[in-house]
């Protein structure tokens, strides 16, 4: 690994309407000792063109093809491709600030990791900022603290907001799951921190998070996938917790299958009864059984309501209790 170079890991698939912004954001960073490794994960549009004219351009861009395995498989490549002594990921349609990098080098100190602030953003604007305990602290905490706050919902599990030590993660043999959809970095996160020690958490909100609801997170064939990996995330990450935290996974895992649902099913509200109808239909022969092992958690009403009209499956009623959600909660 070579000393002070951060490799940024760059997984592409089909990205060429937002893959220079995010390669900009990158290639004008004030740290300039950095290595870009975008993993072009089989692309069918003019992604692979765009990385090749960039490349010409740019020597930082490492540009490495693979046939179509998933964002976790072209993460592990750009692992495996790395050359710096420390590493960050940034997705193809989001951006950073630049002084991104600079601000991470200057307070990553004897620390493993250094945590900074994500951003909704669409076409016309920069949005909320996504919900943290940390947000505005700046402040050193234990990998142990961390991994807590993340399992009791408290934080986030994404891997984009870091400045990770490279050697954690390769001398651990630590990977992104391949037959995890959704949620594939809580488990990768959670992971390194059970071999990191201190975290610097900084109140900085560097990382832009676009949402794209012509994405492929966003359609209804992803939407299915993402519910269906559920089941294999909680037994994955079950495997990842000590005895000790079992039961505050659980209510995360509850906590994010709901949020899930709900965020899907308000989506769905704005169609046709009709179509919400049809729609609700589908997801419910994959998540009846999830709802029904949620058991009695401490919800508050919100959730209570929620859970109960999925169990009774009365469609028209979940139909107008997210019109009404979409206009007091959000």
């Amino acid at each position: 690994m070579k000393k002070g170079l951060v490799s940024i890991i760059v997984p592409v698939y089909n990205a060429q309407k937002y893959l220079e912004r995010c390669l900009n954001s990158l290639f004008n960073q004030t740290y300039k000792n950095i290595e870009i490794v975008a993993v072009n994960d089989g692309s069918t549009d003019d992604s692979k063109k765009i990385l090749n004219i960039l490349a010409e351009k740019d020597k930082r861009l490492k540009v490495i093809n693979q046939k179509n395995a998933g964002v976790s498989s072209a993460r592990n490549k750009g692992i495996s491709e790395a050359n710096g002594e420390f590493l960050m990921f940034v997705d193809a349609d989001d951006w950073i600030s630049l002084e991104t990098v600079q601000v991470c080098i200057n307070n990553i100190g004897k620390h493993s990791m250094v945590r900074f602030m994500m951003q909704y953003a669409n076409d016309e604007a920069l949005l909320d900022i996504y919900p943290c305990f940390y947000n505005d602290k700046n402040m050193t905490i234990s990998a142990k603290r961390l991994f807590e706050d993340i399992i009791s919902y408290k934080v986030g599990g994404h891997c984009v907001y870091y400045l990770y030590r490279t050697n954690i993660i390769k001398d651990n043999k630590i990977k992104f799951l391949i037959d995890i959809k959704y949620c594939e970095d809580l488990c990768f996160v959670l992971e390194v921190l059970k071999k990191a020690v201190t975290i610097k958490i900084i109140p900085n909100v560097f990382y832009k998070y676009y949402t794209n609801f012509q994405s492929a997170t966003q359609n209804f064939e992803s939407k299915i996938r993402n519910l269906q990996s559920l089941p294999k995330l909680r037994e994955k990450v079950f495997d990842i917790f000590p005895t000790k935290y079992r039961d505050e996974y659980k209510k995360l895992y509850n906590q994010t299958l709901l949020s899930l649902l709900l965020d899907y099913y308000s989506s769905f509200s704005t169609l046709s009864y009709k179509n919400f109808k049809e729609n609700v239909k589908k997801i419910n022969k994959v998540i009846k059984p999830m709802i029904n092992e949620i058991g009695k958690d401490n919800f508050n009403i919100k959730w209570r309501i929620f859970i109960k009209l999925n169990l009774l499956n009365y469609i028209y009623l979940l139909y107008l209790y997210m019109k009404i959600y979409q206009k007091k909660f959000k």
